[in-house]
């Protein structure tokens, strides 16, 4: 059973670092929207505010053409004026969802380093057996909470974001190995941004099987009328029979459970052995109704749509 809390990834904070050639007149406590225009070569970020360009210095990478939704912070120098991120307002986020998805670097193939220093680095992270111990822990180790663990003086030493970003500056590791390591940086950042931007967490678990070439592990709690669900949807792709996707609702020791497959054989294989299921979870005093679904679902209409209390974890 699952049963920990997750550190939370705290409010994002922009640094305005050049300010327009115009006047800005910016209030303390004020309220305001914001456009990314551009992202520059050094890391900057060029948002329209006020109808007026201003290049500010972000954390967590942000993406070109995004709404944001920011708070003017208190200070005695105008030249300085720190912003904080309340909430991302996107009207392309599926487009934006889908691009990230995509573009991501942390996968199997793209993990051959050569240097032995990354390769100890990366075992120490796979997880071979997902108990629910070992799970917790390569969650909050896995990159996405490193800045609120400073924030907060929490450990921070087995984080795969700060052992990455040490790397950086280990003279022993050739500069082709080192644009790997940013790469993966860079995904961590973005899962940051995803997370911000959906307002759920988004992780990388460097989890290991053969059978295994993706999955993802999505947990959401729901309210209707008063009540309390707990939705957990397993989107996965496996050698042998393809796409796989398993919805489980859970009310009250109440389960729901849908298989979704593109393999009409395999769901008559799971219909077959379902019993066995049944039985085991009759023994954990749950009731359960299953329903086998030939089709599959698209992660990135569930990543698009907002619940609170949803973490999603790529393995």
């Amino acid at each position: 059973m699952l049963n920990f809390k997750l550190p939370s990834i705290e409010a994002e904070y922009l640094n305005i670092v050049k300010l327009p050639a115009k006047s800005l007149t910016l209030k303390a406590g004020e309220n305001i929207k914001a456009q990314v225009v551009d992202i520059l070569p050094s890391g900057g970020v060029v948002i329209r505010l006020k109808g007026q360009l201003v290049e500010v210095k972000s954390e967590i990478p942000l993406q070109k053409d995004t709404q944001l939704l920011l708070k003017i912070l208190p200070s005695s120098d105008q030249n300085n004026v720190k912003l904080r991120l309340i909430s991302i307002l996107s009207k392309n986020e599926a487009n934006i969802i889908k691009t990230i998805l995509q573009n991501f670097q942390l996968k199997p193939s793209n993990l051959d380093f050569k240097s032995v220093q990354i390769l100890n680095l990366i075992n120490e992270q796979l997880v071979l057996n997902l108990n629910p111990s070992k799970l917790e822990q390569a969650i909050k180790n896995s990159g996405v909470f490193f800045e609120s663990k400073i924030r907060k003086n929490l450990d921070y030493k087995n984080d795969l974001k700060f052992k990455l970003l040490k790397l950086l500056s280990d003279e022993n590791i050739n500069p082709a190995e080192k644009e790997k390591v940013k790469q993966l940086i860079k995904d961590i950042q973005q899962y940051q941004f995803l997370s911000k931007l959906t307002d759920s967490i988004w992780t990388f678990i460097p989890f290991f099987d053969k059978e295994l070439e993706k999955v993802d592990f999505i947990y959401k709690k729901l309210r209707k009328n008063n009540k309390e669900y707990h939705l957990i949807i397993i989107p996965l792709t496996l050698k042998s029979i393809g796409n796989l996707q398993i919805n489980i609702l859970n009310f009250e020791k109440n389960l729901n459970i849908s298989f979704f497959s593109e393999n009409k054989k395999f769901l008559e294989k799971i219909k077959k052995n379902i019993e066995e299921l049944q039985s085991k979870l009759q023994m954990l005093s749950f009731n359960a109704n299953f329903s086998f679904i030939e089709g599959n679902i698209n992660l990135e209409n569930i990543a698009k749509n907002k619940f609170t209390n949803i973490f999603n974890i790529k393995v």
